[in-house]
């Protein structure tokens, strides 16, 4: 057979076969009759030409189809079936109306779903459970669960459920439900493959001191909670003030299969490093252990090895300073860090000797190039920090050789040992003194307050607030204050006052209360002596000069009777009754009034003065009103009438206006405030508030009736 036969032959079944899909789709069931195909056979060998031969095959090839529909014939040319068949050709595959109509025919039974809707329902059921578990329950349906797997109830009253809740934190430890987990913690499953938002929501849970959920959430999250874990260590050493709980942190992340990253080492050594108290032998331990380990797995930088020494020179005990440093490996350069650490770590050696010897071994050993200002501040450190004052008086002359300062007509005390010998600039090629820093500036004063040459460090403040101001802070500020007080006991309070008067007008203060209150401490210094607080002028200038310091920076307004009211808050007090005890003898009749009127004028518009306090607050506002009173009691024996001054004021009419009868109503009305003081006292231990309105309404008419006596003319006693 030739080629062109085969070809032929073979479109001719491909169009038998488009017909046959045709007929399924048309569902031709019904159709009486049948299909007629005749093929009439082809000869395989002829005497004819190829192309007679091709046109005899072409004809007996047709195809004859018959369809007989009734006793109707219907020809369908094969060219026509052939279209058709791209148009009407169905899916070979059975609708599910179909195979349920079929299945109701064969077994007379009515299906809801046929097999492959049911596969694809349970799919899609399988694809939403996949899904559901990625996030947490509901509250209803969380609530649902505690009852009945943790067998809890009343859940309004007992238990809220959410991440802002602190009572539902004990059913995490006990959970084994993770969709119930999601819902206590407020997350889900996406959010724990993000760093950052896992990160965020531990940050949330440690401003609401959540830290067992902070936790939690960290273990869930995994290997993707290493940014979440140093947020929490950072909590724990910046809020909590907790060594031991941060470095636990840091131990059980290999448990718990959290990697440290880059930054986890140094955050843990920074945070020890800035706690206000020192850390213990224990956790000093753990650190030289953490930085071992570093070395060994190749991890350690200058850093991370510069933070460690921070954090063992935060210890009472150097020697794991010392020793950390001698892990340094071959990589880590020796900087200018690493050595103001180690002479950190010289100043909490207790030897003094030895102390002193290992700091110029740091100082010889170190490259001239690293050696700086700071690192002659804390060698100088090392020194002042002595207890031995030989050593301390060494500081001064030290000064001097390495900075450049100069203090007019004052000269300090050089009192060298003989067996000290002190070091030159030039033993570090230095050719030129350093200049002064604040922090050099302020170690100046306190070794002037610890070797006892106040005047000196009086006089190089006072140089040096005119011609460098931004040398002085906070600190130096105060330091000049207390040489103030210890070096001139007698005028103490009024230098300190000058002193901070002119600084407050060239606006050196930013912090001035610190600096008042350490002025009031040097007014009470100054009343306590005889000089000051037997002469009724000097008393009377001091406590005047005391209270015009107060007013100017602690006085508040309040409206009374539609008019502003200034007064003193209740906390200068405590300062200015001890001061007025002290001068209460010597103090003028009248001036005793204005202090009491100032007192009254606080207790009336202060509205704390009258309400129930706890804690410190407590104990300092009993202390006011008991030194209130004595000093009450104080005036009240000024005012005492003899046998015959109180006959002639009960002869006395009602009506009557003498100097006796004004004297003795005033005296009669100081007792009774003194005796509603003691009552406030009484409600204040007892935790009871004293402005019931019945009370108060008493209490402030006699307060104002004192008010407004005048004594003037009261004779002193």
């Amino acid at each position: 057979m030739s080629r062109v036969m085969q070809l032929t032959l073979f479109l001719v079944l491909v169009q038998i076969w488009l017909f046959c899909i045709l007929c399924q789709f048309f569902q031709y069931d019904s159709v009486v009759g049948k299909i007629l195909i005749t093929v009439e056979s082809l000869s395989t060998t002829s005497s004819q030409t190829p192309q007679e031969q091709f046109r005899q095959d072409s004809q007996s090839a047709s195809i004859r189809i018959c369809m007989s529909i009734g006793r109707t014939v219907i020809h369908v040319p094969c060219a026509q079936r052939f279209v058709r068949a791209f148009h009407a050709t169905r899916v070979p595959y059975g609708s599910p109306l179909k195979v349920k109509l079929d299945l109701l025919q064969k077994t007379q039974t009515l299906v809801k779903r046929t097999e492959k809707e049911n596969g694809k329902q349970r799919d899609i059921a399988r694809r939403e459970a996949r899904k559901a578990r990625k996030y947490g329950y509901s509250i209803k349906k969380a609530n649902e669960i505690l009852k009945g797997r943790h067998k809890i109830t009343n859940l309004d009253k007992s238990i809220k459920v959410g991440p802002t809740s602190d009572d539902d934190t004990s059913i995490l430890s006990v959970a084994n439900d993770k969709r119930l987990m999601y819902t206590i913690l407020g997350i889900s499953r996406p959010q724990l493959k993000n760093s950052i938002l896992v990160e965020r929501d531990v940050a949330k849970f440690c401003k609401r001191g959540q830290l067992q959920k902070a936790l939690f959430l960290i273990k869930l999250a995994g290997p993707n909670g290493a940014a979440g874990m140093n947020t929490l260590m950072t909590h724990y050493l910046e809020v909590e003030k907790d060594s031991h709980s941060a470095v636990d942190l840091y131990s059980w992340r290999k448990k718990w299969q959290i990697p440290p990253n880059e930054y986890t080492e140094t955050n843990l050594f920074k945070g020890l490093a800035r706690l206000p108290e020192p850390i213990s032998v224990k956790v000093a331990e753990r650190v030289v252990k953490i930085v071992l380990k570093l070395v060994e797995d190749e991890r350690l930088n200058n850093i991370n090895f510069n933070a460690a020494l921070s954090a063992l020179a935060n210890s009472n005990d150097p020697s794991y300073l010392f020793k950390c440093f001698d892990l340094r490996p071959k990589g880590i350069k020796k900087d200018a860090i690493a050595y103001t650490q180690l002479l950190i770590g010289c100043a909490k050696i207790t030897d003094a000797v030895e102390a002193i010897q290992r700091a110029d071994d740091i100082m010889n050993s170190a490259d001239p190039k690293v050696i700086d200002s700071q690192m002659f501040f804390h060698y100088l450190n090392v020194w002042h920090s002595r207890r031995d004052l030989r050593f301390s008086n060494c500081v001064l002359p030290l000064l001097d050789i390495f900075y450049d300062f100069k203090v007019p007509n004052v000269r300090f005390k050089k009192e060298i040992p003989e067996f000290v010998k002190l070091p030159a600039l030039k033993n570090w090629n230095i050719k030129s003194k350093m200049r002064l820093t604040p922090h050099v500036a302020h170690l100046l004063m306190e070794n002037c307050f610890k070797t006892g040459q106040y005047e000196y460090g009086i006089a190089f403040f006072e140089h040096y607030l005119g011609k460098r101001p931004n040398l002085f802070n906070n600190r130096t500020i105060n330091a000049a204050l207390n040489l103030i007080i210890k070096a001139d006991p007698e005028n103490c309070g009024e230098r300190c006052y000058e002193l901070l008067r002119k600084m407050m007008d060239d606006g050196m203060l930013r912090e001035p209360l610190q600096h008042v209150v350490l002025t009031y401490k040097a007014f009470e210094r100054q009343a306590t002596k005889k000089l000051n607080n037997s002469d009724p002028v000097k008393a009377t200038e001091l406590v005047k000069s005391c209270l015009a310091l107060m007013k100017d920076n602690e006085a508040k307004t309040s409206i009374q009777n539609d008019e502003y009211k200034s007064y003193l808050s209740w906390k200068p007090w405590m300062f200015l009754l001890r001061i007025v005890m002290s001068c209460k003898d010597a103090l003028p009749l009248t001036f005793k009034k204005t202090i009491i009127d100032e007192f009254i004028t606080t207790m009336l518009c202060d509205p704390v003065m009258l309400l129930k306090q706890r804690g410190s607050t407590r104990e300092s506002m009993r202390f006011v009103y008991l030194e209130a009173v004595r000093f009450i009691k104080s005036l009240e024996s000024s005012l005492n009438l003899t046998d015959e001054e109180l006959k002639e004021v009960q002869a006395e009419a009602e009506d009557s206006n003498s100097l006796l009868k004004r004297k003795f109503l005033f005296r009669r009305h100081l007792i009774r405030l003194r005796k509603r003081i003691l009552e406030v006292v009484d409600n204040l231990e007892h935790d009871r508030d004293s402005n019931s309105p019945e009370i108060e309404k008493l209490f402030r008419q006699y307060c104002e009736t004192i008010l407004d006596t005048n004594i003037d003319d009261f004779s002193p006693t």
